[in-house]
């Protein structure tokens, strides 16, 4: 819901759901990209809650800011993918 957003909880949310699904495995992989805002039913939320990107330069700089918020938590680019990857034995 937007009154949550800017109280850094999505990196606890994020690191959570890491520990809980990946328990038992050394490597959690992702696929960091903005949300679609069709995705809305999917998710469980109102579609006036997600972002809407107008400009695809809009949304290459959405995916920019969540793959830092991602490498703050310690996931990596695996190589020259689109995946990032996060050592959970470290």
């Amino acid at each position: 819901a937007p009154r949550w957003r800017g109280l850094r909880l999505g990196l606890l949310a994020a690191r959570r759901l890491v520990d809980l699904a990946g328990g038992g495995c050394g490597l959690a992989v992702s696929h960091v990209a903005p949300v679609r805002r069709d995705a809305a039913k999917l998710v469980g939320v109102p579609g006036r809650w997600l972002p809407r990107h107008r400009t695809r330069e809009g949304l290459r700089a959405a995916t920019a800011r969540l793959r830092r918020y991602f490498r703050r938590m310690g996931f990596e680019r695996l190589g020259r993918t689109r995946y990032y990857a996060l050592h959970l034995g470290q």
